[in-house]
């Protein structure tokens, strides 16, 4: 950015809101936190996509509650949303050793991650995918 520019962030509640550049230390400690957009478009993507993840990892975490997750277990199934481009579908695939840090998490039964898929999948393909 330069000194003067106008730039868009995500304020904490999710609204985005416009600011100045003055390379100051609250510009530059947004900038590190990839927290400064060129454009309200942008930012507005951004703000919908990090409340997305969140939903979905609250939604992950209560699926998950009380089980024992371990990446040493090679036995161990940890399942996630994946994108296929040439059919154009979601759907849940799963690793037992490779964390391959996908954007969702990881799920410890792959009925759950199939219904994070059915319940979320539109609003990922909107947000990640269709932009």
């Amino acid at each position: 950015m330069e000194y003067g520019q106008n730039y868009y962030f995500i304020y904490p509640d999710g609204e985005v809101l416009s600011a100045v550049w003055l390379n100051s230390n609250m510009d530059n400690g947004m900038y590190r936190q990839n927290n400064v957009f060129e454009s309200r478009e942008a930012a507005l993507l951004e703000s919908e996509r990090r409340a997305l993840v969140a939903k979905i990892h609250r939604f992950r975490d209560e699926c998950n509650e009380g089980k024992q997750f371990n990446w040493e277990d090679i036995s161990q199934e940890k399942y996630y949303i994946c994108y296929d481009s040439w059919t154009d579908d979601l759907y849940v695939s799963k690793s037992h050793m490779i964390n391959n840090l996908v954007v969702f998490g990881y799920f410890l039964d792959e009925y759950d991650a199939e219904k994070a898929k059915n319940l979320f999948g539109s609003e990922i393909k909107k947000l990640f995918i269709e932009v």
